[in-house]
């Protein structure tokens, strides 16, 4: 029964993560202003590119829900009972923290526990540490120069804020930019997942929402990232680790209503990219 209940409330933060992403693209298509015909022509042609799912990402997610019956029910705390307050604590990048955002919406994850509160018979206390620039790397190192290298700012943000589950969602264009190496970003993920399973804390990985740049140019690069991020997850085989496909979801959402996520550009020298997710 705990795990029905679990999976049920996941299926509704699922909705609601999707919900609140996906308003956030409404707006942004709403508020614009009649394009070019040029650009026109190039929303054009990424729809056409969208029509196939953003997989090799299909198998990977076959695992998902991970999940069954047949698995030993878990004593770890997954779920408020009814007067309890749950702890979540999300590490992640710019979006995540909700840069560009109003200051009182507070990114897509924020904004999606806070309909969870208050729609739901359940109260998480939600503590949003996600950091503009952030990806896996960051929070798998030390927080200063003279901490112990043991001591990576993700284990200090576990022992500060005790959490009952870590959620996780990077957009990886920033890395991507950068050039580093999957098997870093990788091991880094990895580390952070073992260290909050390792506090007793159920983790949730969330892809990262769908962007112009993801869409477009650094769509392959994003797409085997996600895979590479999935095959971290696979490894584990432990039922502790959910996923929520956010990716996959939005972008068969924005190809469906015929939309174009909308991307921030920041210039770097010469070059325009887009904004760390």
């Amino acid at each position: 029964m705990r795990r029905r209940r679990i999976w049920w409330l996941c299926g509704v933060f699922v909705v609601l993560v999707l919900a609140v992403s996906v308003s956030s693209v409404e707006l942004a298509h709403a508020n614009r202003q009649p394009r070019a015909v040029g650009a026109q022509q190039t929303a054009i042609a990424v729809q056409s590119e969208s029509q196939s799912p953003m997989n090799p990402l299909a198998s990977q997610l076959a695992f998902y829900p991970k999940i069954s019956l047949k698995n030993p029910l878990t004593t770890w705390p997954v779920m408020p009972e009814k007067g309890q307050t749950y702890t979540v604590v999300a590490i992640g990048g710019s979006a995540a923290q909700g840069d560009g955002d109003a200051k009182a919406e507070g990114g897509y994850l924020t904004r999606a526990f806070r309909m969870v509160n208050a729609t739901q018979d359940v109260h998480y206390n939600f503590i949003n540490e996600s950091k503009v620039g952030y990806g896996p790397i960051q929070y798998d190192q030390p927080p200063n120069a003279s901490a112990p290298s043991h001591e990576t700012r993700l284990a200090t943000l576990l022992a500060a804020d005790k959490p009952n589950m870590l959620v996780i969602s990077f957009g990886m264009l920033d890395d991507i930019f950068k050039k580093t190496p999957t098997s870093q970003t990788n091991q880094a993920l990895h580390d952070e997942i073992a260290d909050a399973l390792d506090e007793h804390a159920v983790v949730v990985i969330v892809t990262p929402p769908s962007t112009y740049a993801s869409m477009t140019y650094y769509r392959a690069a994003l797409n085997k990232d996600i895979v590479a991020e999935m095959d971290v997850v696979s490894a584990f085989h432990n039922p502790n680790i959910y996923v929520i496909p956010l990716a996959q979801q939005m972008d068969q959402y924005i190809t469906s209503h015929h939309q174009i996520s909308k991307c921030t550009r920041k210039t770097v020298g010469t070059q325009t990219r887009p904004g760390t997710i």
